[in-house]
């Protein structure tokens, strides 16, 4: 119907949600199958277009999803049983490397059978958006959130795309990392750079049997060293990623020079070649990095997934994150219309629900996870000290020296370097340990004692 001049153009809902990713599709999905009116805005063509390359999905998404989670079957996937950490030296050649599987202490089937499982963003985000539909929940592609809408009274009631259509309703924003909605409803302004890390990896293409004889199951790689900040490797059925990031208030050097060097690297580069693997795109997006996350929620707004600051503070992984939050902030959109009741104080009742939950629980030592990455993995200077002490360590099991005799050495060496050794532990480990342990370790003084302990008394039997 043709609106007469002067007349507003507004569409009216039960929930809008900013952002066709993983968080928003299913808070669409959710809210929809609660019986609200809801609709999904999406800047791209598809849900997932404009996303960066592939992800892990970890074991939690089909704890808390399964009803939809285990019929997932994308072209891309690939289960990822074993983890390989790479140590290398100033030369990028290999010191160590420690592998790992899932560890039989976890509580679910998933959690013990697969680290996680790769798969494509573009296909991942295009189905959730595809059940959120089939869910009930509206999808608009193209369009753009600009702005939050207002009533006469300045209380935020809607939003508005950037050709002017107004829709109101309760806001869900999952709009990422530079969330146009926590900026203009004045929940924050830009996180910091010390909030927010720059991301950059090459996406390559490899044939299916060669990652599947070379790689199989052990599709999940990183790579620490001394000349670059930490390296993700993930592969997918028939590829992979690699990539790394930094802190934007840590970057003193191009990041892509520095992935560079790790794919030029002799391990990596001859991985590259044995897998005939070649280079599809290069990717480059923001990804908050957050001790803790700030306020996520306004009268009649909520903030979900990075727009949040939810990635966790240990891995940075954000999708188990963004889908949970999402799902919390749905349900309480539903208690909010089945109450008639947008105000700020209900609003908070999802903050406090996601604190009071496994998302919450992600960054009880927040603090300590994201301070250990500066402070090591990302820090260039310090990660060899680290790297070698671990490989030091795995050489009391070698045989060209006497057993009893590398460990003294091994001992030796590690008092020598207490000066520089304690001061990590301090900051990195110990604090975390305190957090797991509920108690503050604040004598650090008998860590020099332990480590003359350990230095093996003189055998006064044997001859000089």
């Amino acid at each position: 119907m043709k609106k007469s001049k002067g007349e507003i153009n507004l569409e009216k809902y039960d929930v809008l949600i900013v952002g066709g990713g993983p968080g928003g599709s299913i808070a669409g999905k959710i809210a929809a199958e609660n019986g609200l009116k809801a609709v999904i805005f999406e800047r791209g063509k598809n849900s997932g277009e404009k996303n960066a390359s592939g992800v892990g999905l970890t074991p939690k998404i089909w704890r808390d999803f399964p009803e939809f989670m285990k019929k997932m079957d994308l072209p891309s996937q690939r289960v990822a049983r074993m983890c390989t950490a790479h140590l290398t030296d100033e030369k990028g050649e290999i010191i160590s490397e420690l592998a790992w599987t899932p560890s039989k202490l976890n509580t679910y089937k998933e959690a013990r059978e697969f680290m996680t499982v790769m798969v494509y963003r573009s296909q991942f985000d295009k189905w959730l958006s595809e059940l959120a539909v089939e869910a009930g929940a509206e999808l608009k592609t193209s369009t753009l959130i600009m702005d939050v809408l207002r009533d006469d009274r300045g209380k935020i009631i809607g939003v508005v795309d950037e050709s002017g259509n107004k829709y109101q309703g309760i806001v869900i924003a999952a709009d990422g990392a530079m969330s146009t909605i926590a900026h203009k409803s004045g929940i924050r302004s830009k996180f910091g750079p010390f909030d927010t890390t720059l991301v950059v990896n090459y996406d390559f293409e490899a044939p299916v049997d060669k990652i599947d004889d070379i790689i199989g199951d052990n599709a999940l790689h990183t790579w620490f060293g001394p000349l670059y900040p930490g390296v993700y490797h993930f592969f997918k059925k028939d590829g992979f990623h690699i990539g790394l990031g930094q802190w934007f208030g840590s970057i003193t050097k191009n990041l892509r020079t520095y992935l560079d060097t790790c794919i030029r690297s002799p391990p990596v580069a001859k991985m590259i070649k044995r897998l005939h693997a070649k280079p599809r795109e290069f990717h480059a997006h923001m990804l908050p990095w957050l001790q803790y996350p700030f306020k996520t929620f306004a009268e009649n707004v909520m903030l979900v997934g990075d727009a949040a600051g939810f990635p966790c503070p240990l891995e940075a992984e954000g999708i188990w994150h963004a889908m949970y939050s999402g799902k919390l902030a749905a349900l309480n959109a539903k208690e909010a219309i089945d109450n008639s009741d947008t105000s700020a104080e209900q609003m908070k009742k999802y903050e406090l629900a996601w604190q009071d939950s496994p998302l919450g629980e992600e960054f009880a030592a927040g603090k300590e996870f994201q301070e250990f990455w500066a402070g090591l993995p990302f820090n260039t200077e310090k990660i060899g000290i680290m790297n070698d002490l671990v490989n030091d360590a795995l050489n009391l099991f070698t045989g060209a020296t006497s057993h009893i005799e590398m460990s003294r050495m091994f001992f030796r060496h590690l008092r020598d370097e207490a000066p520089e050794l304690v001061p990590l532990m301090r900051k990195y480990t110990l604090p975390y340990l305190g957090r797991i342990m509920e108690e503050e370790l604040t004598d650090y003084s008998p860590l020099m004692g332990i480590l003359d302990k350990m230095l093996p008394k003189k055998d006064k039997r044997r001859k000089n």
